[in-house]
């Protein structure tokens, strides 16, 4: 139900909206015999649709990638790649490819507290990060599934997601780019 709601929110446009006002009114009138009433029906149920859509646009961390990274994943490994955007279109600068799990595991742990927003106007193309995780899940007893989850990460926004909570969810990704030790993979050079 939710996902038709996001559908319809997204994608309809105004003279559809309408459309549905209309047919909504044309069912209640069939339950509500006085034009007050009426009114005050359709405007109740359009306000608990909007609140509905409104609060479906929000979200954890946690709870965007949890189809594929839970508590029973395995995780692989863990690719970063730092992207340039100053051409207007994402450059790879570098990448780095971590299966150190205490490593994955405080990146994980960075981004754990993070409150999102869906925001249907932001464009992949600008961020700054790229983290594809190799993680494996059982489907079904005894048969696995692997596959890899991708974030696209910057300051502010990971994937289509604006990030309302201030944290500081870069700090491990910044540390491992100063890290001397970390063999970085440079492609521009």
């Amino acid at each position: 139900m939710s996902t038709f709601i996001i559908f319809l929110y997204h994608y309809f446009d105004f003279t559809l909206m309408a459309i549905f006002i209309v047919l909504l009114a044309l069912f209640l009138s069939l339950f509500v015999k006085t034009k007050s009433k009426l009114i005050a029906a359709v405007m109740v149920v359009l306000v608990a649709v909007f609140f509905l859509v409104n609060h479906m646009q929000y979200t954890t961390f946690p709870k965007l990638v949890s189809n594929q990274l839970n508590e029973k994943s395995q995780i692989r490994d863990m690719t970063i790649t730092i992207n340039d955007n100053s051409n207007g279109y994402r450059d790879i600068e570098a990448s780095v490819t971590i299966e150190d799990e205490e490593i994955i595991e405080q990146i994980l742990t960075d981004f754990e507290s993070l409150k999102l927003k869906r925001d249907i106007n932001h464009r992949f193309r600008e961020h700054n990060f790229t983290l594809s995780i190799l993680v494996t899940n059982e489907t079904k007893k005894h048969v696995y599934n692997t596959s890899s989850q991708t974030l696209y990460i910057d300051d502010d926004y990971i994937n289509n997601y604006r990030i309302l909570s201030a944290t500081n969810h870069l700090k491990t990704i910044e540390a491992l780019i100063e890290n001397e030790e970390i063999e970085w993979q440079y492609y521009n050079d």
